[in-house]
Formats: C-alpha cells, sequence, structure tokens
C-alpha cells in the first residue's frame, strides 16, 4: 500500500492503532511509515499524544491532496478495467432507512441480475456522509439539497402522512384535525423540530409538549412503535401501503396535506465515470422518471 494511502487512513481513523486494525498491520508499523514520510516532506503531519492524534494545517492540506491523488487513480483503473464490455465492479452507496421500503430495492436487484459483475456495497444510514472522504459512489438524498459541486437528479418524492392503528384510534378517537392530533398521543422523532413543522401546516396550533408524547431518533422505530398502538407517528405513505390496504392501518387528519419529500440521486463529478456507476445512474433514472410514491 502506497505511503499517502496509510495517510489517509490515519487521518480517517483519528488514530494509529485503528488504522493498523483497518490496514492489518501493527501500530508501530503505521507510526513508523508516518514518521518517515514527515521526515521525507521535513514537516509535521501529526500531532501525537498518548490519548489522541491531531492533524497539522500542513497535515490537512497533504490529506485533501492525497484524497485527491487517490481518487485519480481509482478512476484510472477503472477505466482500464472498463475496457471489458460488461460492467463490474463495487458500487458504493448510502441511503436513509426509508428508502428501503421502497421500489428502490426492487431496481437494485434487477441491476445485478441483468449485471452479475457489479456488486453493491450499501450504507443504510440517516447521517449525511462525505462521498469523496467515505469513498461513496452514489448517495440518496431527501428535502432540499444544499448548493454541492455534486451531480444531482430528482427521482422521486415520498409523501408524508400520520397513521395509527384502529385499536389506538378505538381507544383516543379519530384524529380529523391537527389541534385534535396534538392531543392523541404522539411518537415523535427527536432530531426533528416537530412543532416547527407543525406551525407549518397551522399557524394557530397551540404548543405541543413534546414531554409529554413519546420520542426517538429513527422514524423506522416509530413505525414499529406506532404498530404496537403506542399513538400516532409520521411515516411515508409508501412504507405501509399494504397495512392501508388492509385496514391493519388507517391514515388519520385525511385531509391535510403535508409536502412530499423529494429524492434525489447523489454522486461526483469525474473525469471519468466508470460503467458500474453510469449504469447504475441509468437504470434508476428509467425506473423512477420523478415519480411519486
Amino acid at each position: 500500500m502506497n505511503t499517502y494511502d496509510v495517510f489517509v487512513e490515519v487521518v480517517k481513523q483519528k488514530s494509529f492503532s485503528a488504522a493498523a486494525k483497518k490496514l492489518h498491520r501493527s501500530p508501530s508499523a503505521i507510526s513508523k511509515q508516518i514518521g518517515l514520510l514527515e521526515e521525507k516532506l521535513n514537516v509535521k503531519l501529526v500531532d501525537r499524544t498518548t490519548r489522541s492524534l491531531a492533524v497539522t494545517e500542513a497535515g490537512q492540506t497533504y490529506y485533501e491532496r492525497c484524497l485527491d491523488i487517490s481518487a485519480r487513480i481509482q478512476e484510472a483503473e477503472a477505466e482500464l478495467r472498463d475496457l471489458s464490455d460488461e460492467p463490474r465492479g463495487t458500487v458504493n452507496i448510502t441511503w436513509p432507512p426509508m428508502i428501503s421500503f421502497s421500489k428502490a430495492t426492487r431496481v437494485l436487484s434487477d441491476l445485478t441480475f441483468k449485471y452479475p459483475k457489479i456488486h453493491v456495497n450499501l450504507s443504510v444510514d440517516s447521517s449525511i456522509l462525505n462521498l469523496t472522504e467515505e469513498n461513496i459512489d452514489i448517495a440518496f438524498r431527501t428535502g432540499v439539497l444544499p448548493d454541492s459541486q455534486m451531480i444531482s437528479t430528482m427521482l422521486f418524492s415520498m409523501q408524508p402522512i400520520f397513521c395509527a392503528t384502529p385499536e389506538a384510534i378505538s381507544h383516543f378517537g379519530f384524529p380529523e384535525t391537527i389541534d385534535d392530533l396534538a392531543k392523541f398521543p404522539l411518537i415523535t422523532q427527536n432530531n426533528i423540530e416537530i412543532q416547527k413543522k407543525a406551525r407549518a401546516l397551522n399557524p394557530d396550533l397551540k404548543d405541543l409538549v413534546t414531554l409529554e408524547h413519546h420520542t426517538t431518533n429513527d422514524l423506522v422505530t416509530n413505525l414499529e412503535l406506532m404498530k404496537q398502538g403506542m399513538g400516532t407517528t409520521v411515516v411515508f405513505k409508501h412504507m405501509i401501503e399494504k397495512e392501508l390496504e388492509q385496514g391493519s392501518l388507517v391514515r388519520v387528519i385525511p385531509n391535510i396535506d403535508i409536502p412530499a419529500v423529494p429524492v434525489h440521486l447523489l454522486y461526483q463529478n469525474l473525469d471519468y465515470m466508470p460503467k458500474k456507476i453510469r449504469y447504475f445512474i441509468d437504470a434508476f433514472k428509467a425506473a423512477f422518471n420523478a415519480e411519486a410514491l
């Protein structure tokens, strides 16, 4: 492995021992290699202490250059591999949990069936991962995208709705308005400003006392708790289509339209786009074409 790849891993892991474990080497070997690199460059790249490792200003500059070098080498290798007719290789993907309930999984399955030499490495994560630093080829992002040098295309939109079990409705009543909803046991996400979003639907809404309701930091967990009758929660319609059809879940405040959430496909603006990535992007564009779920 090249020295700059070792340095990149040290910076990513923020530890010699963690980088050594990732690279299957000893911490002393990693430390020695970084020391030789600093000696060669005649500059200090990292500040070492017994408990932590910090990147110097020079080290940060070198790290960014190393990332660029690594990306260019990967592009060159991919270009050579793509001389073969069949697309091949691993596509690194990240998407939030609600995408796993959509037909994106079927599109992904169809793609790998059609091109068996394409393999998928999928990270289901609600956090916003850095595509360059995390070596991610494709990201599915929801909502309004920040300004970025990445290329994006809108795939589809998801419709949020409030639901509850028939048993919960029988016990607590059927909420028809936002004000009714505030009196119904809620299961909300504690990492979302629920009052702000509720006021956008009804400016006259009285304060929601969130401490009197249930909260988690995960949409899928909220869905499972709602299915147990703990209250109502907001989910995306495509996640519970079968339950709505079967009547095991009921949509509440049905006359309130919550704005749909767009889903974008995001990828890096590369000088050379590997065939496996091009085929992936084309497959998803063709499958969705900005439809509503």
